[in-house]
Formats: structure tokens, C-alpha cells, sequence
């Protein structure tokens, strides 16, 4: 903010370049700001590539709770004869010759 102050009177058009001295404050002031860019998009790069791998390793870890999950799903305790009797019950009648993917048996959630 103090940088700030320093150029304010110079720029407005109407004025005279600023003298030597103050150029020289000008640009280490600049030089510092530069820098601190740098070092700023620097972080954000740094911060993108954790984050980038933390997705990564978020995704393989739904992955995996997901083949958990599968492997004690209630439905695996029904026997194949009771599930062949709910899919039955599913198969749509013989008037509707073109399987439809929004009804029975495609659409196997409610």
C-alpha cells in the first residue's frame, strides 16, 4: 500500500515521469511484486497437482469401497431360484415387442 502512495501522483497522464530516484523505488517495487507473483503461482501450481492426486486417489478408493460394498449386498443372500422368480415377474408381456430401456426387465431399479 505504501508502494502505492509512492506512484499515485504520476499516474494521472498530465504528469512528468517520476524523477531517478523515485523510478529506481518504482521498479524494486515492481521487482518485489513480480516475485511475489511468482511465488504465488508457483503454490497454486503445487496445490494443483495434490489436488490432483487427491481426487485420483479418492476415486480409487470409491472404487474399492464400492467392490467392499458388493461383496456383503443383501441381495447376494437371496437364492438363484427366488431371483429367477423376481425376474420373471419383471419380464414385460409379449405386446411390447421393442424392449423399452425405462421399463422392465432394462430398468432394474425403482
Amino acid at each position: 500500500m505504501e508502494a502505492l502512495n509512492l506512484i499515485r501522483p504520476y499516474l494521472s497522464s498530465d504528469q512528468d515521469l517520476p524523477a531517478e530516484d523515485i523510478t529506481s523505488e518504482i521498479r524494486a517495487v515492481l521487482r518485489s511484486l513480480e516475485n511475489q507473483r511468482e511465488g504465488t503461482l508457483r503454490c497454486i501450481n503445487a496445490l494443483s497437482l495434490t489436488l490432483s492426486a487427491l481426487k485420483q486417489q479418492c476415486m480409487k478408493l470409491d472404487e474399492e469401497i464400492s467392490h467392499y460394498k458388493s461383496a456383503i449386498s443383501p441381495i447376494r443372500r437371496l437364492p438363484d431360484e427366488m431371483l429367477s422368480e423376481i425376474f420373471l415377474h419383471t419380464v414385460y408381456s409379449t405386446k411390447h415387442l421393442v424392449p423399452n430401456p425405462k421399463k422392465s426387465p432394462l430398468l432394474l431399479t425403482i
